[in-house]
């Protein structure tokens, strides 16, 4: 009877492991995709079109590291676009993000997160407050600035996970 307790354990340990490897990998690819943005970033003036294409890289690299495939039919806009999806786990920020170069809209309390907030942080991301008001409207008038530059807009519009 010990032989199967000790296969479980093991599997657990060896998933557990795994699992940690990947996390671990996950973040410091964040941090390494973060910090080559910001010299990027810095070397372009912070252009707009180059936040978004590095929001798309990152995006890309960290559904790599999840092992996500992905099935794709039809085509993104080749032109600035607001491209609206459902939140319903954390694997739909790369999925979606991966798609076409663009900037989030992520709820303002994810800047004070630690870790992912600092990446969001120096990201070109805007963030919304939903309970102000002016925010609201400071917001729109950001969209809008970046839709007139040329840049796409990802909105989880149910980001309440």
């Amino acid at each position: 009877m010990q032989a199967p307790r000790l296969q479980t354990v093991l599997t657990i340990a060896r998933r557990s492991a795994k699992a940690g490897f990947r996390s671990t990998a996950t973040i410091a690819d964040s941090f390494a995709t973060t910090f080559a943005y910001v010299g990027a970033a810095t070397a372009s003036n912070f252009d707009l079109h180059v936040g978004a294409r590095w929001t798309r890289r990152w995006a890309t690299r960290l559904g790599r590291r999840f092992g996500m495939r992905m099935d794709i039919r039809g085509t993104m806009p080749d032109y600035p676009a607001l491209v609206v999806a459902n939140h319903r786990s954390y694997v739909d920020i790369p999925a979606v993000g991966s798609l076409v170069p663009a900037h989030f809209i992520a709820k303002a309390d994810i800047r004070d997160w630690p870790l992912l907030g600092f990446t969001f942080r120096v990201s070109p991301s805007l963030f919304v407050d939903r309970r102000n008001a002016e925010k609201r409207r400071q917001l729109r008038r950001d969209v809008r600035e970046r839709f007139e530059k040329g840049v796409s807009i990802i909105n989880f519009a149910e980001g309440t996970t």
